[in-house]
């Protein structure tokens, strides 16, 4: 595992699965020739994929993070089939005679929904460091939130900017929100201009509709989107991620 989620926790403790410490940029670097990492040196590559369109391709739907690499990498490669899945632009694609397997769900596996059950006063307290937080972007950033119920929480108070862009690892509700209020237009972004670009997306399932098939959101490999030297040359770029704890000297713990 690459990311120790609250289920894979437990099996982590009973060994029976290893946890492989890594940014999300990291594997980037174990592509190299003479690197070796457990995570992207895998033997089989599962993974859900819409059905193939007219020229064979499939899209990887709402995530792409390592897809089209462990594709590339992995000696055999099993895509079970989800007709919702949605498509997009940017890198978001597999051809079909890349896949060793095509297995088809007995039933199409929908959105779920992502809002998680938050006690009142952790949601109010996260409310008000949003607002702060959003009270430091100006009009014209290109900024990126990370999963998290601060760093979401931000979302709604940037309601009252002008021509924000993003780019971001994750697309969230938020962002789509501001997109139709015509307050997130990238059209000062130094790349890919007024375009929704990151490796997934963590959306209601209502936003659905307006991800699938909008030349306006791009998901490209996380190699791309979370590169240093990418995200340096983002004009006016800001991050707003979560932090577990700050210590007295100002060290913060991210995950």
């Amino acid at each position: 595992a690459g990311y120790l989620s609250a289920y894979l926790r437990p099996l982590y403790t009973e060994k029976r699965l290893e946890f492989s410490v890594n940014t999300v940029y990291s594997p980037a670097k174990w592509l190299d020739g003479e690197r070796q990492a457990d995570m992207m040196a895998a033997d089989v590559f599962l993974v859900t994929v819409s059905p193939p369109n007219k020229q064979g391709f499939c899209s990887f739907g709402d995530q792409l993070w390592y897809s089209r690499a462990w594709v590339e990498k992995t000696r055999l490669v099993i895509a079970e089939v989800n007709p919702l899945a949605i498509r997009t632009g940017g890198d978001n694609y597999v051809h079909v005679s890349q896949l060793d397997y095509l297995v088809e769900q007995p039933e199409p596996i929908p959105p779920f929904r992502m809002s998680p059950e938050v006690a009142p006063d952790e949601q109010a307290a996260a409310e008000k460091i949003g607002a702060l937080v959003a009270s430091l972007i100006r009009d014209g950033d290109t900024f990126q939130i990370g999963l998290g119920t601060v760093s979401m929480a931000a979302g709604p108070y940037l309601q009252e900017k002008n021509d924000l862009g993003v780019h971001s690892e994750i697309l969230t509700s938020a962002m789509v929100d501001l997109y139709k209020r015509g307050v997130i237009t990238g059209k000062h972004k130094t790349l890919q201009p007024e375009k929704l670009v990151a490796t997934g997306m963590f959306v209601e399932p209502e936003d659905y509709a307006f991800m699938d098939g909008n030349p306006v959101v791009e998901l490209r490999d996380a190699f791309y989107t979370n590169n240093p030297t990418v995200i340096a040359q983002q004009r006016n770029m800001v991050a707003i991620n979560n932090a577990l704890s700050v210590d007295l000297t100002g060290q913060v713990t991210a995950e």
